[in-house]
C-alpha cells in the first residue's frame, strides 16, 4: 500500500502532461472533414505513369502454314511481301534448302518492320530439326541453317517377337521406324522374312534424339543381339579411328559385313490389303 501511494503522484503527473500536448499525430486524429496541404518539393514519381508491359515491337510477327496444292512464294504474298522480296530469299536459301520441295503443313514464321516493310526474318520449319532462315544483319539479309539443340541418351530395349517383327516392337512402346535399323544391324545374318519366329527375342541399345522433352527420332545401334530358331547373334557398333572405317563388328573384332545380305531388300511394313502369305514361285516357301 505504502508503494502504491508513492507512485500515484506520478502517475497523474503524467496524465497531465499527455492532457496539454499541443499537437497529436495524424493518424490519432478524430474522424472530421478532409483537408488538403501542400508538401514543397516532393514530387509523384516517375514511374507510377509508365505503361504497364514491355512496350510494342517495331514489327509484326507473323505465321503461316503450308496448305496443299500451294507454294511457299502464294503463302508470303498473301501475307503481303512484294515479288522482289520473295525472290530474295528464295534465291537465299537455295544453297540450303529448296523451297519448292514443301510439303503441306509444313510452317514458317516472318517478321517484318514496321513503316519499311522490309523482311527482318524468315524462318522455315522443314521439320523437327531442319530449321532454315533468312536474317537481316545490318542493311544486309544473309541465309542460314538454323542448329537446333538437342539431347541424346543411349537407351535399351527388349522385344520379343510374337505376330511380325513390327507389330512386335509397337507392342514394347518403341515407334515401327525402328524396325528398319534392327534389321539392317542384322542384315548380313538374318533374313526377316524368313528366319523371324514367334518366341525369338531381341536386345539392343540405341540412341534416341530428343528436342527438349520431345523425342525426335533414333540414332545408332550401339550394340544388338539376336536369339531365336535361327541362331544366336551380337554385333556392335565400334569407330576404330585413323584409316579404318567405323561399322558393325562381332564380339571377336571381325566385321559383320559380309559379301551378301541375309535379307534381299531393305526391310518394309507391308501396308497392302494382299494376303502376305503368298507361296514362292520359284523357291517354293510361304
Amino acid at each position: 500500500r505504502m508503494i502504491m501511494l508513492g507512485i500515484l503522484p506520478l502517475i497523474i503527473a503524467a496524465l497531465v502532461v499527455i492532457a496539454r500536448r499541443p499537437d497529436k499525430a495524424v493518424g490519432d486524429a478524430p474522424p472530421g472533414p478532409m483537408t488538403s496541404r501542400s508538401i514543397v518539393g516532393e514530387q509523384p514519381s516517375a514511374l507510377e505513369f509508365e505503361p504497364i508491359g514491355p512496350p510494342r515491337p517495331p514489327w509484326t510477327q507473323l505465321q503461316g502454314v503450308i496448305q496443299p496444292d500451294t507454294t511457299v512464294g502464294k503463302a508470303l504474298e498473301e501475307l503481303g511481301l512484294r515479288a522482289g522480296q520473295i525472290a530474295t530469299i528464295d534465291s537465299l536459301l537455295r544453297p540450303h534448302f529448296d523451297l519448292r520441295r514443301v510439303r503441306p503443313n509444313q510452317t514458317f514464321d516472318l517478321r517484318i518492320e514496321h513503316g519499311t516493310g522490309k523482311v527482318l526474318l524468315f524462318r522455315f520449319y522443314a521439320g523437327p530439326l531442319d530449321v532454315f532462315e533468312v536474317a537481316r544483319v545490318g542493311d544486309e539479309l544473309a541465309a542460314r541453317r538454323v542448329v537446333v539443340p538437342t539431347t541424346t541418351i543411349e537407351a535399351s530395349v527388349g522385344v520379343e517377337i510374337h505376330s511380325s517383327l513390327y507389330r512386335s516392337i509397337q507392342r514394347a512402346g518403341e515407334s515401327g521406324s525402328l524396325v528398319s535399323r534392327v534389321v539392317d544391324v542384322f542384315a548380313w545374318d538374318i533374313d526377316f522374312f524368313r528366319d523371324s519366329h514367334p518366341g525369338d527375342t531381341f536386345r539392343i541399345i540405341v540412341e534416341k534424339i530428343y528436342k527438349q522433352e520431345e523425342f525426335i527420332r533414333y540414332g545408332r545401334i550401339i550394340a544388338a543381339e539376336y536369339r531365336g530358331k535361327v541362331g544366336v547373334f551380337r554385333t556392335f557398333w565400334f569407330a576404330p579411328g585413323g584409316k579404318h572405317p567405323e561399322g558393325y563388328f562381332l564380339a571377336d573384332g571381325r566385321s559383320a559385313q559380309k559379301e551378301f545380305l541375309a535379307t534381299p531388300l531393305r526391310f518394309k511394313r507391308i501396308s497392302s490389303k494382299f494376303n502376305p502369305n503368298r507361296k514362292h514361285p520359284i523357291l517354293g516357301y510361304t
